[in-house]
């Protein structure tokens, strides 16, 4: 219902900053200190691209085009998926509003379609 057929296509280097905070007594009377450190977490994760997209489809009026990498789907970044449950997205009924967050040639993009029946 959305014209696109998606592929994984290797992964992406994903970096989580974490903080931590530490709170200590002082020799000054009444003061606390507060010590903030940061790591961070890396993750390779799944990396989500458009292989093919049917013209005139509602993602190929939208602008979508082939070789898009997708970052998120309506609002939660992709790699929260697998390949499965993004086809179901894009499977499961008319009239469901799709918003996509994609990347092409280094550049943000955002997208909307409505999902309608194939004829």
């Amino acid at each position: 219902m959305s014209g696109l057929t998606i592929k994984h296509d290797g992964v992406v280097l994903v970096k989580n900053k974490c903080d931590s905070f530490k709170n200590s007594s002082n020799d000054i009377e009444g003061a606390t200190s507060i010590n903030i450190s940061f790591t961070y977490d890396f993750f390779l994760l799944p990396k989500y691209v458009v292989s093919e997209i049917r013209k005139e489809s509602p993602s190929y009026l939208s602008g979508i085009k082939e070789g898009d990498e997708i970052l998120s789907l309506n609002g939660t970044k992709v790699y929260h998926y697998n390949l499965h449950e993004i086809n179901g997205f894009f499977l499961s009924k008319a009239g469901k509003e799709i918003t996509l967050k994609i990347k092409r040639n280094n550049v943000i993009l955002r997208r909307k379609f409505i999902l309608t029946p194939v004829f």
